[in-house]
Formats: structure tokens, C-alpha cells, sequence
């Protein structure tokens, strides 16, 4: 696939990255391509590779997505390689998409396509709560770790069984309830720095 260089030479900025809607749980990786016609090519060569295999068990599809090509990686057959030995879920698919700004694997077309909106609609930069939280750290960092507590909260809440939610609101919603959010960011230097921020609601 053309040397190291060639095969991860591209990789930027990198996150990983969770979110919830509606009550469900979708995530990925999202990555800032320095190169992006080396990380395209490499996707194409990698393509190029499963199909020349057969697909070896895994079915590709294509969608366009506002001028965006996103690739649906079903890997519901890919048991059948190992004749059984391995137990793939009946339905277990990803997706994926390389443009000139951002690569993108996650965990569903939304979730992709979410991610190819953010520069011009919502996105976390954006929210009053994450401007809040970054304001007491170092803007400017190495890694930085954002964990929405509130938002988890809204997300698993509905999940939870009967006995599950009657054991959550009266051992643990008390104690979360009053949180926000965390943030935590590296400084790398000649002694690295780190910071971590508890929120709490208001503040």
C-alpha cells in the first residue's frame, strides 16, 4: 500500500468521538487528514484489495452524501470465512467517508454524515457548555478529552430496565446529577502539563 508514509503519513488531528440522539448510542473516529489524496488513495487500494478477495465475506455500497461518497461496510458475512468458529451478528455494518477536510469511520451513515455537516451546522465548538469548559483549560493543547456527564445521562436513563432505573435514581442519580461535564487537555513540552476540570451544573 505504498510504505508507511503512504499508509498513515496523512493521519492529523484525531478523535474519537461518542454521541447520543433519540435515545441511541452511535460513534467513530474522526480524523483531520494532512494529505488528503494519500488517505483517499490508500481507501482505494484497501477497497481494491476486498474486492479482489471476492469481498471475503464483507459487501461495500456506496451513497453521496452532499458531494461526499460514503461507503457502507457490511460485515455480516465475514462468519462464514472462519465456517462458523467466530459468531458475527446477523446485521453488523460501518461506514465510512475520506473528503478533502476530514476521514471519518463511524459507527452508522448518521453518524457520517453528521460529522460531514458539522463545519457549517452544529457541532460541539460551537455549544455554550463546551465554550464554558474550555475557557478553564488550555485551548491550545496535545490531546484534549471532553466527556458531556449530562448528556450520558439523557442517553442511558431511557435505556435502563425497571430494576436497573429503581437502583440508578436511588444509589447513583443523586451523586451524578450535579454534574456537567469534564475536560481534561496535555500540554507537551519539556515537562508535560495536564489539566481536569470538574463541572458542575451553573458553573
Amino acid at each position: 500500500i505504498g510504505g508507511f508514509d503512504a499508509a498513515v503519513g496523512w493521519i492529523g488531528e484525531t478523535g474519537i468521538v461518542v454521541t447520543g440522539t433519540g435515545g441511541s448510542v452511535a460513534g467513530g473516529l474522526v480524523i483531520v487528514p494532512t494529505n488528503a489524496d494519500d488517505a483517499q488513495r490508500l481507501f482505494t487500494q484497501l477497497r481494491g484489495f476486498i474486492e479482489l478477495a471476492g469481498g471475503a465475506g464483507i459487501k461495500l455500497t456506496d451513497e453521496t452524501y452532499n458531494g461526499a461518497t460514503i461507503t457502507v461496510v457490511d460485515l455480516s458475512g465475514a462468519g462464514a470465512l472462519t465456517g462458523g468458529a467466530v459468531a458475527v451478528p446477523n446485521e453488523i455494518k460501518v461506514a465510512y467517508a475520506v473528503t478533502d477536510t476530514v476521514v471519518v469511520f463511524g459507527s452508522s451513515v448518521e453518524f457520517v454524515k453528521a460529522v460531514i455537516d458539522a463545519p457549517s451546522g452544529s457541532n460541539l465548538a460551537s455549544t455554550d457548555q463546551f465554550k464554558s469548559a474550555l475557557a478553564k483549560v488550555d485551548a491550545v493543547n496535545s490531546t484534549l478529552l471532553w466527556v458531556d456527564v449530562a448528556g450520558i445521562r439523557t442517553i442511558a436513563e431511557p435505556l435502563m430496565s425497571a430494576d436497573q432505573k429503581t437502583e440508578y435514581e436511588s444509589d447513583l442519580k443523586p451523586y451524578l446529577e450535579p454534574f456537567d461535564s469534564v475536560i481534561a487537555t496535555n500540554v507537551a513540552g519539556e515537562i508535560d502539563e495536564g489539566t481536569f476540570v470538574l463541572s458542575v451544573t451553573g458553573n
